[in-house]
């Protein structure tokens, strides 16, 4: 018998026992079928076990539905649903009432069975290395996402934008490349002493060729006031942080900064934010915020950017080459402001490629198949005959059978090229 129905015959009992139906717990035990230690102890005031597990759970259930309707806007927006994601964003809760504990190694999964309608989902990255059904049906489905998601929103054209942060090289050295992501052994093997120096830069792009000041993030603990010079755009932001990259802080106040920027532009109700989910570690401040401002953040496949990221496609690529040449004219060692001077001579060389950029995507004009032709997968090839009962038959071509005919034609070639008496057969 299921817990519920349990319940409610315990209920039963103790009504039978208050009422005076029944006097004894033995005989109330017995006519309702429920153990008598269990009724003994409900009827002192015991808990239930579910209600006694709620109260040990340290998020609250205003807390739950939250962080449930969370998770489902992000496998709504493309986004993978990692267990270290899940805990991240219920981790916010928890520092928000002080309790800093780490959760425990089982929490995802009781959080999961309590609410079934949350499932893990794994990122399905592209292979640079294989044409395969899975490579095809990753682009299709990541096509088939922003078609859907542009429809469902009523999204305007001209409310869509792709975002990304990359590193960016202060000195420029040969052999070098200059723009790089996160992942880039140039930044993730940099070891301590070396002196290559970093930045990184938020860019941001909208599909009807706006581009949005950028953002500039230093290493360091403070802005200092000798980076304000004159000759720099003054709608240029600056921030710094531990590490020179962006964090789940400064991503929230890149997000507010898109905002700020996009707002007067709108056309419709809803803007279409398109990133790298490598690049922008989601928090739910991000998330929070997307929503309650109508902008749709949505997640490219990984490792996918190189031909799905209008950025990638073809804007970084041609900024990198004007930085590195500006870069070689201007002083070898530059301080912050020489290289936001020398950054923004190269910046200013971009905006008639972001057309371009969109197009080669496949997301301006939408070309699903400007992309697709890339990963369709290589099919067995099939020779066609007709039989006797004017049936077609199609044979798989093997590599066997393929070496053969190929012999064959060889061999009717032979034949018909080879001299006769009366000079060559007509092939015609």
């Amino acid at each position: 018998m299921d817990h519920v129905d349990q319940e409610t015959r315990i209920q039963q009992a103790i009504q039978a026992l208050s009422s005076g139906a029944i006097t004894s717990e033995r005989l109330a035990a017995r006519t309702f079928s429920v153990p008598r230690s269990t009724l003994r102890g409900r009827k002192g005031g015991k808990e239930t076990r579910s209600h006694a597990h709620i109260s040990l759970q340290r998020l609250s259930a205003d807390e739950e539905d939250a962080l449930v309707r969370a998770c489902s806007q992000l496998n709504a927006w493309g986004w993978p649903l990692r267990s270290n994601t899940l805990e991240n964003l219920a981790f916010k809760f928890l520092k928000d009432k002080g309790d800093t504990r780490k959760l425990g190694a089982n929490w995802y999964k009781n959080f999961i069975a309590r609410n079934p309608e949350i499932t893990l989902k794994r990122a399905r990255a592209i292979s640079d290395y294989r044409r395969d059904d899975s490579n095809f049906q990753i682009v299709t489905e990541w096509f088939d996402l922003f078609k859907t998601t542009v429809s469902k929103y009523d999204i305007a054209e001209g409310d869509i934008y792709n975002m990304d942060n990359k590193g960016i090289m202060k000195q420029v050295k040969d052999n070098t490349k200059v723009i790089v992501s996160r992942e880039d052994p140039q930044v993730s093997n940099k070891q301590p002493g070396d002196d290559n120096e970093w930045a990184s830069i938020i860019e941001c792009i909208g599909i009807n060729g706006y581009i949005l000041p950028p953002y500039i993030i230093f290493e360091g603990e403070h802005i200092l006031h000798e980076w304000a010079d004159e000759r720099i755009d003054r709608m240029t932001c600056v921030a710094i942080s531990p590490t020179g990259w962006a964090n789940a802080e400064l991503n929230l106040t890149w997000l507010k900064h898109f905002d700020t920027y996009t707002k007067p532009q709108l056309r419709g109700r809803y803007r279409l934010l398109v990133l790298d989910g490598n690049s922008i570690p989601i928090s739910y401040e991000f998330l929070d915020y997307c929503m309650q401002n109508d902008i749709i953040a949505l997640c490219l496949p990984p490792n996918g950017t190189r031909v799905l990221q209008p950025l990638d496609v073809g804007v970084f690529g041609p900024l990198a080459e004007a930085y590195e040449m500006t870069s070689r004219l201007g002083p070898r060692n530059r301080d912050n402001v020489q290289f936001m001077l020398c950054y923004q001579e190269a910046r200013n060389t971009i905006s008639s490629n972001i057309p371009g950029a969109w197009r080669d995507a496949g997301l301006s004009p939408f070309n699903p198949a400007r992309i697709l032709t890339q990963y369709r997968p290589k099919t067995t090839p099939y020779a066609s005959f007709t039989n006797e009962n004017g049936v077609r038959i199609d044979v798989e071509v093997g590599s066997d059978l393929g070496e053969r005919i190929n012999q064959i034609v060889a061999e009717v070639l032979d034949v018909c090229l080879s001299p006769c008496p009366c000079g060559y057969i007509p092939l015609m």
